[in-house]
């Protein structure tokens, strides 16, 4: 990885022990298992079994251990560095965004991962698009989403045949409503920060 400019010769070290390690435990689970395993165990038999097997003498010890190694491959890098040196490895990677970083993100917008919506009262946004694709039906976004009660004269009138004595009614009861009722929050709303 280092010859081949993946990985900084600093950090070859802490890498590759981080790997061993990792290997080793996995080796040992699919042993002890006679499967393929790719997570850590739950059962605390398990546990103190695949301690004994790393040479640890306990699950404490053993994690302690675990977290040492791949702390010192991490820490001195940031989350996009990671994901950048394990990709170069062929590891499949991503960071764990925030919401808003999420839209600044050129992996999701060259995967088209947004759809860019006009609403009538908000304007432009982008929304999250469409998580599949089919090569003889593509996605689309037909319209917005409607405004509020946009739809009542359809369904009343239309669909339930009511005249508009009997749509009357139903908004003077209280039933429906030609605008939202919007009570006041009983909390304080916080203004958004980001990290």
């Amino acid at each position: 990885l280092v010859a081949a400019g993946h990985v900084r010769a600093r950090h070859a070290g802490a890498l590759r022990a981080a790997y061993d390690c990792l290997r080793a435990a996995e080796n040992r689970l699919q042993m002890a298992r006679d499967q393929q395993v790719h997570t850590l165990p739950e059962d605390a038999l398990e546990r103190a079994r695949l301690a004994y097997a790393m040479g640890c003498a306990d699950w404490g010890a053993f994690r302690a251990e675990l977290d040492a190694r791949l702390s010192a491959w991490t820490r001195p890098r940031s989350r996009f560095e990671a994901v950048e040196a394990l990709q170069g490895a062929g590891v499949p990677s991503a960071p764990i965004l925030h919401n808003w970083q999420l839209h600044a993100d050129p992996h999701f917008h060259a995967r088209g991962a947004f759809v860019h919506i006009d609403h009538p009262d908000t304007g432009v946004y982008p929304y999250p698009g469409f998580m599949w694709r089919f090569s003889l039906t593509p996605p689309s976004v037909r319209s917005a989403a409607p405004r509020f009660a946009e739809g009542n004269d359809y369904v009343f009138g239309r669909l339930l045949g009511l005249d508009a004595a009997a749509i009357e009614g139903l908004y003077a009861e209280g039933v429906s409503a030609r605008e939202p009722e919007m009570p006041a929050p009983p909390f304080a709303i916080a203004p958004l920060t980001t990290p």
